[in-house]
């Protein structure tokens, strides 16, 4: 059953548009609520992302619809299903009249698919132009939606530090991120710093150029040569970066134009010294690396440096080690099926298989998991 009452991120849509709030999830659900919420309002073409915190119940869905001069108002509710997700949507019409309820599921941390399925059955109800659903991860999303839950209550520095943890490339899949966290990046109350990390996220190349357009400290220099990297622009990039005192962002900044210069040598003596200086911007930009391509004692140092805080960082530096043959017991015992993108889970049984490893409980544990995600239904009990 729905809560009747459900806190409200109520987007502003256009007329004949969808209103998608955050959806409701008890506390061992509350990440992949949100995370479902952001996906499925990012997938509703008629959806204008404008945050505005707010309370509602469901019988106040006109008011709501009034407000953001939205057609529908979809609640949804997710839970644990046995071992998968189940999402209850209840679509009610601007007049307070409720259009239909649907439940949808999909495996443990599957959330691609039980976004793509609410998105299908919204559309059926309400007609609404839809995006497709593009994959992202429980543990890709998990910085933008903690983000986004402390950017409702005021707090834009604890938002910043989340979105500074986020991994390159994600925003990009899940429209709405952008409008509904850029006033993180543009507090000015905030440190510099703080903000240039929390617009790598999900910033545009403009705005993150134009956030450090004066100054020539290495952190404007880098946000400078990222914004120019973002548009391909290497020679600007490589006028930012010679010269620029040392500081993490600036190691970060080499990496991706070395990437960018397919100059392999050069990327990899950056995550050198990357590692050795914050151990954190290296795994994020070694997030943002092709999967295989790193050094293997690169990858052992950064399993060795593993955050156990950090779920995401730590299944990938377990994933990574575990494909190259490093410690292959540590690196499984590190990784969380649904922390993983859905590329990472279909390799991840060979990945199991070759790591020398595969008869440990946690080659067991993470078999169970693979199951749970794919085919929920024969790994139940």
């Amino acid at each position: 059953m729905l809560s009747l009452t459900v806190v409200l991120r109520v987007a502003t849509a256009h007329a004949g548009g969808v209103v998608v709030p955050a959806a409701h999830g008890e506390p061992d659900v509350a990440d992949e609520a949100d995370a479902f919420a952001l996906i499925v309002r990012g997938a509703l073409e008629s959806t204008d992302d404008a945050l505005h915190p707010d309370a509602a119940r469901l019988d106040e869905a006109a008011a709501v619809a009034t407000a953001a001069h939205a057609d529908w108002v979809v609640f949804a509710e997710v839970a644990r299903d046995g071992v998968g997700l189940r999402a209850a949507l209840v679509v009610v019409r601007a007049s307070g009249e409720p259009a239909g309820a649907v439940e949808v599921t999909a495996g443990d941390g599957d959330l691609h698919e039980l976004a793509a399925r609410a998105v299908a059955e919204v559309a059926a109800l309400t007609h609404a132009t839809t995006r497709s659903v593009r994959p992202a991860s429980l543990g890709e999303l998990r910085p933008f939606v903690r983000a986004q839950r402390a950017a409702a209550r005021g707090d834009d520095a604890t938002a910043a530090a989340e979105l500074a943890t986020a991994e390159p490339g994600v925003a990009p899949r899940v429209p709405g991120v952008h409008t509904r966290l850029a006033a993180v990046w543009n507090d000015p109350a905030l440190p510099l710093e703080a903000r240039v990390r929390a617009a790598l996220a999900a910033a545009t190349p403009r705005e993150l150029a134009e956030l450090a357009a004066v100054g020539s400290g290495p952190v404007e220099r880098a946000a400078r040569a990222f914004a120019a990297l973002s548009t391909s622009d290497v020679a600007t990039a490589e006028r930012e970066l010679a010269g620029a005192a040392a500081h993490p962002l600036i190691s970060r900044a080499r990496v991706l134009l070395a990437q960018i210069r397919n100059d392999r040598k050069a990327r990899d003596a950056a995550l050198r010294e990357l590692l050795a200086r914050s151990p954190a911007d290296a795994q994020i930009a070694i997030a943002g690396l092709p999967r295989g391509s790193v050094p293997d004692a690169i990858v052992r140092r950064v399993l060795e440096l593993a955050p156990a805080d950090r779920p995401r960082v730590a299944a990938l530096a377990g994933f990574a080690a575990a494909a190259a043959h490093q410690d292959g017991a540590r690196a499984l015992a590190l990784v969380a099926v649904a922390e993983l993108d859905d590329d990472a889970v279909a390799a991840l049984p060979g990945v199991i298989a070759d790591s020398g490893a595969a008869d440990g409980p946690d080659a067991t544990r993470l078999a169970a998991e693979v199951a749970m995600r794919t085919a929920p239904a024969s790994a139940g009990p």
